[in-house]
């Protein structure tokens, strides 16, 4: 009994929330559908990489950063020259063993014997913005995910495709339609309030499916 009534207060739960973003949605304006299918875009053309260190001592991080510096330096010039985000997907995927050697290599010369672990998975991300003022909205993206030990520190992400990892890259093709894209998000009136009303739906949607 106690289950059950357990289970209907989070469905409860669940719909008030949904009925609350709705009435959100609807005071932001009749283009708000359309930044959702814009943000929903965003996320299937984006790969991001997400490095996580072993834990937040200031050694563990410093190793974190190194192995950062070495997986752009080796993968983010080739991932950049991906005609689309499934092409640059299928290399990073052909790379993993590759990537991890590299991870690893760059721990051992620096006397460092935590394992690591590489991965291309669906994860959840929160709402996050680049230094340059660009937004990623929040929800599922493909990432290219490193694991340094226990994992349990701070992470450093980045986008790998379109090539925002490169500071001095200068995309065009489909890789500069998605760049525009994503910078488009930030240019449209109100689109802090609508990344944070994006953010609870994709919280609601990874919470309860």
């Amino acid at each position: 009994m106690r289950i059950r009534q357990s289970i209907s207060m989070v469905r409860a739960d669940a719909m008030s929330l949904a009925l609350a973003a709705v009435l959100l949605l609807s005071l932001l304006g009749g283009s708000a559908a359309q930044f959702f299918e814009q943000c929903n875009q965003v996320r299937g053309e984006t790969l991001r990489l997400h490095i996580v260190a072993n834990s937040d001592t200031d050694e563990d991080q410093r190793q974190k950063l190194l192995v950062r510096d070495a997986l752009l330096r080796e993968y983010a010039p080739l991932l950049s020259q991906a005609d689309n985000v499934e092409a640059a997907e299928s290399f990073a995927g052909f790379l993993l063993g590759a990537i991890h050697r590299t991870a690893e290599k760059t721990l051992r010369e620096d006397g460092c014997e935590d394992p690591v672990t590489v991965s291309l998975t669906r994860m959840y991300f929160d709402t996050r913005t680049y230094d340059e003022g660009i937004t990623l909205p929040a929800g599922e993206y493909t990432a290219l995910r490193v694991v340094i030990g226990s994992g349990g520190g701070h992470n450093w992400w980045c986008v790998m495709y379109p090539p925002l990892c490169l500071p001095a890259a200068v995309a065009d093709g489909e890789a500069g339609r998605v760049e525009r894209e994503i910078e488009a998000l930030s240019d449209q009136p109100g689109y802090q309030a609508r990344f944070a009303v994006v953010e609870w739906a994709e919280k609601l949607r990874a919470r309860f499916g």
